[in-house]
């Protein structure tokens, strides 16, 4: 047991020791969003709530690494980098070697998951940016890890509340989680443990916005209007819209390359935020399918899209460019099709990708966690701008599934491989015999009542819905 999980911690302490190189190195980055959640942060730290369109989860975080900061005599963004390294590079990487290792028991599928990870440089370059993206990813992997884990929600059910108050774009997990387990489950218990934790802290946020007079929806009133003015101003969708000053300046910013955010300061003028949602409204009415079809054309994107951003450059990392060769070749091995992304997620629901104990984690736990990002993401977007960054947490789920399948494909190279050396030499072949067991079982096990040596495999293929196991005895 000791030698596993010293062999787990490996590629964990690896990626944390290259990252926080980098993240230090490089310095805490501040982007566009950056600015909102300080703010918010400073007037929490003044033990009162300002007018915002964030939630406070991430600024508490940001108060956090303050008083750490003040207490150690450090800088405080500098201890906000380190801290989300630790979390993202180094926490989730572990739990995904662990949670891989729960379902299939296969130490070379766990490392391999692992590594995919932390070698993501769309994904781990954000660990030293002020955004909400690394402690979202991190804690969308603890959410998974504690549920299957636990076989319940008692833990996960306040890990997914903490979610939800990082990034509220993820407020539609815990009820699809809800009423996922109460139409399977059945229990009222279950259902409330996914769902009350991120009941009780909403509810919080809200009784603290109405004491301090400040609006508690305005996420939602800023976004809302926002993202669906997106969809129209990022497409073609604007071209439908009836004739009006609102088209006339529409066109006119896109004449003039105006991005989103600056056509939507034009539009609006001296206007409330929610005229925003005017332009959408009249798309809507006037060509409702080709709107749905602009929502739906952003999640192929939510996996395929980059996003890594090569401000605050350090030499080392940008020397020779070859981060950017890396970051090409990593893209386009594994975020290069969503087709493929997609029919990973059929083919894990369907029968794990092999590996029988990983099918009802996948089917129960990860497939909802999955519907409910690439959903939520297409809705709550602007059209196809940032929806990549908006769906990293898919990220540690497409290094789990790519695991599955690689090593499920090794194995079937060397049952093919010794069925073949057998058969040449030996004239010996493979059977299919009638009872299946669906069990990947490394050499040297048990199985059938005698023991694997080398150059024995079990390994059942799906395909097409017919399953066949092949069993080699050499």
């Amino acid at each position: 047991m000791w030698p596993i999980r010293l062999r787990s911690v490996v590629i964990p302490a690896v990626s944390v020791s290259f990252w926080l190189t980098y993240g230090l190195t490089r310095g805490a980055i501040n982007h566009g969003d950056s600015l909102s959640y300080i703010a918010l942060a400073d007037a929490l730290s003044r033990h009162t709530l300002i007018p915002s369109v964030r939630t406070p989860g991430y600024p508490l975080i940001i108060l956090a690494a303050r008083l750490a900061g003040r207490a150690l005599a450090t800088e405080p963004m500098r201890l906000l980098v380190i801290g989300q390294v630790v979390l993202l590079s180094g926490v989730a990487t572990w739990l995904l070697w662990d949670l891989v290792h729960r379902m299939t028991g296969n130490n070379c599928a766990a490392a391999l998951a692992a590594l995919i990870i932390a070698a993501d440089a769309d994904l781990q370059h954000f660990t030293s940016a002020i955004l909400t993206e690394a402690p979202s990813v991190a804690l969308s992997v603890l959410v998974l890890w504690l549920r299957i884990r636990d076989s319940g929600w008692a833990r996960a059910g306040w890990a997914m509340a903490a979610l939800v108050l990082i990034r509220p774009n993820f407020v539609v997990l815990p009820v699809l989680y809800a009423a996922w387990e109460a139409i399977y489950s059945r229990k009222v218990r279950t259902l409330a443990l996914a769902l009350a934790p991120t009941v009780v802290i909403i509810s919080a946020w809200f009784l603290l916005n109405t004491i301090s007079g400040t609006d508690a929806m305005a996420p939602a009133r800023h976004f809302g209007p926002l993202h669906l003015f997106g969809k129209v101003y990022d497409s073609a969708l604007w071209r439908q819209l009836p004739e009006g000053s609102d088209k006339r300046i529409i066109a006119d910013a896109k004449q003039n390359g105006l991005d989103v955010y600056e056509a939507a300061q034009l539009l609006t003028a001296n206007r409330d935020w929610q005229y925003l949602s005017r332009p959408a409204r009249a798309a809507f009415g006037v060509a409702p399918l080709l709107f749905l079809g602009s929502v739906a054309s952003s999640m192929p994107l939510e996996v395929t899209q980059g996003c890594y951003w090569p401000e605050g450059a350090v030499a080392w990392a940008y020397r020779w460019r070859w981060i950017f060769y890396w970051r090409w070749g990593y893209r386009h091995m594994f975020y290069h099709s969503a087709l493929i992304f997609a029919l990973l997620c059929v083919a894990g629901t369907i029968n794990g990708l092999g590996w029988r104990d990983a099918v009802t984690p996948l089917r129960h736990v990860v497939a909802p966690f999955v519907a409910a990002l690439v959903v939520s993401t297409a809705a709550w977007s602007l059209g196809t701008e940032s929806v990549g960054r908006l769906a990293l947490a898919l990220h540690p789920i497409n290094a789990m599934l790519w695991a599955l399948m690689l090593v499920t494909g090794w194995r079937m190279v060397r049952v093919g491989s010794s069925c073949l050396v057998s058969l040449v030499s030996e004239g010996k072949g493979c059977t299919a015999p009638g009872s299946l067991d669906t069990r990947a079982v490394p050499d040297g096990e048990a199985y059938a009542g005698g023991t694997m040596r080398t150059g024995q495999a079990s390994l059942e293929i799906l395909w097409k819905g017919c399953a066949v196991e092949w069993t080699h005895r050499a």
